[in-house]
């Protein structure tokens, strides 16, 4: 069942899955052992471009995924720039003339970090590590990079790959629904 809070307060784009970005990162990544069904996009996860890599994507629009397996492995790094949020499923063959991402007012996420996000509290994003993983969330593989979700005392370092994502409606253990006001500045 969809949130009520999707549909009534916030503003939804249309982004495209990328394409010849997933295949480079699934080069780059080889040692994690990411399967096909970790490279799909899950409903409330945190979508991300990879600017570096501009150049070499097919279409005009906002390409993006939601797993970040590779983007620090290789010769040169490809930081995720964050887009937005899904909003709903989505794999390589479906919508292929794209999909909704809300990229701003009120939305539903899931805390992927260890900490409780308290209600008001400053949420931000950043990669995770080999040992800060995220948080097993129903439905997707454990084994999948997703960006962990984290509270004021988690923030990234100012120069970090992070970023700010908006301000917490509701509290949330790891791995609960969080609700937040948010809006995307980046892209």
């Amino acid at each position: 069942m969809q949130d009520p809070l999707y549909n009534a307060t916030a503003q939804r784009f249309n982004v495209q899955y990328a394409h010849a970005v997933k295949k480079k990162l699934e080069e780059q990544a080889a040692d994690l052992r990411q399967c096909a069904e970790c490279w799909h996009v899950k409903q409330r996860e945190l979508l991300f471009t990879f600017p570096s890599e501009k150049s070499h994507q097919r279409s005009k629009g906002l390409e993006c995924l939601s797993n970040l397996a590779g983007w620090d492995k290789g010769t040169k790094p490809m930081p995720p720039v964050f887009v937005g949020v899904a909003a709903y499923d989505v794999n390589e063959t479906k919508h292929t003339s794209g999909f909704g991402a809300f990229r701003q007012g009120t939305v539903s996420i899931t805390n992927t970090g260890s900490e409780v996000i308290k209600p008001g509290e400053h949420v931000w994003w950043k990669p995770p590590t080999d040992s800060e993983q995220p948080k097993a969330v129903y439905g997707v593989p454990k084994a999948k990079r997703v960006a962990l979700t984290v509270g004021e005392n988690g923030m990234p370092p100012k120069g970090a790959v992070g970023g700010y994502l908006g301000q917490a409606l509701n509290g949330a253990q790891a791995g609960a629904r969080l609700d937040l006001v948010m809006f995307v500045q980046d892209c």
